[in-house]
């Protein structure tokens, strides 16, 4: 049997929405976390939220869930955490 090993870079596409940039500073931010549902993820995100808001001076708001880590987030908390919050911690793999 040959082993292959294959190069972990790929294809570089556009992005089709430009991310927001940093803020100079988190002090007086709104931090919250966006739970997909895997286990220990908000537990996880939730400290390392309140960690980073205790370090910086920002606030941490809490964890919200969305309804299924199969499905897309629902446009409704999208909107809601858009309209609430400055930084959200999130995750996407176990």
């Amino acid at each position: 049997m040959k082993t292959r090993i294959y190069a972990p870079e790929g294809p570089v596409g556009e992005i089709g929405t430009p991310l927001a940039p940093p803020p100079a500073s988190l002090e007086g931010q709104r931090i919250a976390v966006l739970d997909n549902g895997k286990p220990h993820a908000a537990l996880l995100m939730g400290r390392m939220a309140a960690c980073l808001a205790a370090r910086t001076g920002a606030r941490y708001l809490g964890v919200h869930r969305k309804g299924s880590a199969a499905t897309p987030c629902e446009s409704e908390l999208l909107e809601e955490l858009g309209a609430s919050v400055d930084l959200v911690l999130t995750g996407t793999a176990d």
